[in-house]
């Protein structure tokens, strides 16, 4: 029986699970910051060691435990093309090296109260190559580009587990920590985060001003952060109400840089991972056993099969969504010879959308006529609906994503495929 994954059905569920998995690395890898700057001797440095790590504790698992599952959950969308990353492998080796280190060197050195440089610094190092290594499995611009996108990511998880620590402790949340001193300690500590991850946004917003200036998620993310700025002021005499107010304005900070679903995203979570499933449920396999024929046999197999088709029926729908964006700025072209950016995409998309749309209804009309067949458990005409999917999708490919692609282009032209 064939496992049918949920979150391949609904277009929201990819950037809310990213949302989600930013948030917990926030809270687990930031907290985990905090303790390895005790550790140096910087931050919270009015508590020992041993009484940080015990408070610090819960807030860094839950955190870790969201941004685990989560991910287990993004993995589960889409695991043939994550398993196959080299980078992904890599990551996740790195993530739970960093995970041992932090709850067993660390852990002692923090419980005996004898911080050391070496031990804190490692630790640091080891969860800032998480994010690194998630920054180049997500995109795949420069690396100049991708470096600064990882510091500017690794100082806002940094400012982000100071700014929860203050605002929990300004909300009553950790008893015995006076709001004040702790204030004073992560005053230094966040502002050179600040200054960091702004430094760094500026220089990528100077390297692609054009990409981030028509972004409008990109100016609800800096409305919200003057919000932040304006509410650290004037709200400061109540404190818990700037602290609340700090807390929903930064989550409102971490899903507007994310942004709703664009083309990439309904691509990469729901049509690629049901077309993968739809060819390989009907074909020809020629191995050293023969030439043998692989079709849907048993009712379960058939809804399978009518479960995939269903999604590819609903995403042209998805499509004609007003507003919505081929894909996100730092969402580089893996190829750029041969394939467009995503500012290029977006242009066509502005200029051309009618035509996007009647070329992402193909892929519609395909999906209805192999509905039928699987209906009707039909092998011979889901294999002919298929083909029709394939030509729909291959059209739109070569239109918007890879005109330059001279090889695909020509077998598109001797396979039939009308643009």
């Amino acid at each position: 029986m064939q496992f049918e994954n949920p979150l391949n059905e609904h277009s929201l569920a990819y950037p809310i699970l990213i949302c989600i998995h930013l948030a917990g690395i926030a809270a687990g890898v930031g907290t985990a910051a905090l303790l390895n700057f005790r550790l140096l001797g910087v931050g919270v440095t009015h508590k020992s060691s041993p009484q940080l790590w015990r408070d610090l504790m819960p807030w860094t698992v839950t955190g870790l435990t969201i941004a685990i599952f989560s991910g287990l959950m993004l993995f589960s969308i889409d695991p043939e093309t994550y398993y196959a990353s080299g980078i992904f492998r890599l990551k996740l080796l790195i993530l739970l090296v960093a995970i041992v280190f932090y709850f067993t060197i660390v852990r002692r050195q923090a419980v005996s109260g004898r911080g050391s440089v070496a031990v804190a610094c490692f630790s640091l190092t080891l969860w800032t190559l998480v994010p690194f290594g998630g920054i180049l499995l997500g995109s795949a611009g420069s690396l100049s580009i991708s470096v600064l996108l990882s510091l500017h990511i690794v100082a806002l998880i940094s400012l982000s587990g100071m700014v929860l620590v203050t605002d929990v402790c300004l909300l009553g949340g950790m008893p015995g920590y006076s709001s004040e001193e702790v204030i004073k300690g992560l005053r230094i500590p966040k502002r050179v985060g600040f200054i960091v991850a702004a430094v760094c946004g500026l220089l990528m917003f100077a390297a692609r001003a054009g990409q981030y200036s028509r972004n409008p998620w990109f100016w609800i993310k800096i409305g919200l952060l003057v919000l932040i700025a304006g509410n650290s002021f004037l709200l400061r005499r109540r404190a818990k109400l700037a602290a609340g107010m700090s807390l929903f304005l930064w989550a409102g900070v971490v899903w507007a840089a994310r942004g709703p679903s664009t083309v990439k995203d309904i691509m990469h979570s729901m049509v690629e991972p049901s077309g993968d499933f739809l060819f390989q449920s009907v074909q020809t396999i020629a191995d050293e056993h023969g030439v043998r024929e692989k079709a849907p046999r048993t009712d379960e197999e058939w809804d399978a099969v009518r479960q995939r088709l269903t999604i590819l029926n609903q995403v042209p729908g998805l499509f004609s969504a007003p507003g919505l964006r081929a894909a996100r700025p730092r969402d580089r072209s893996k190829n750029p010879a041969v394939e467009n950016q995503p500012e290029q995409v977006q242009n066509l998309l502005d200029a051309e959308r009618p035509d996007f749309i009647r070329r992402a209804f193909r892929l519609k009309d395909a999906a209805s006529v192999g509905i039928q067949a699987a209906n009707a458990k039909d092998k011979d005409a889901l294999r002919t609906a298929l083909d029709s999917i394939d030509k729909a999708c291959e059209s739109c490919h070569l239109h918007y994503w890879y005109p330059n692609d001279k090889r695909a282009r020509e077998a598109a032209k001797e396979n039939g495929v009308i643009e």
